[in-house]
């Protein structure tokens, strides 16, 4: 569902800016994303302000499954931005 929304910043693409940033959140109990934020971020603002967009567009996930037995879980997900070159 993240890499679908993922988006290459038309600026940082037209700059050959590439990086990975690295997301981090919390998926709660009923699907909701919270405490978004940046395990590690690339050395362009624009790429990182792009990551979090993605799951602020997203908003929740399917609830988290009764056989977890959890009531939330803190995921990082590296997402990496590289200009194709053919």
């Amino acid at each position: 569902m993240i890499e679908r929304k993922k988006r290459y910043p038309s600026v940082a693409k037209q700059l050959h800016q590439e990086g990975v940033v690295h997301l981090s959140f919390t998926i709660g109990k009923d699907g909701q994303i919270r405490n978004i934020g940046l395990a590690k971020k690339s050395p362009y603002q624009r790429l990182n302000n792009a990551a979090l967009r993605i799951l602020r567009e997203i908003g929740s996930f399917p609830p988290i499954p009764k056989a977890l037995k959890r009531d939330s879980l803190s995921i990082i997900v590296p997402l990496r931005y590289k200009i194709q070159r053919n």
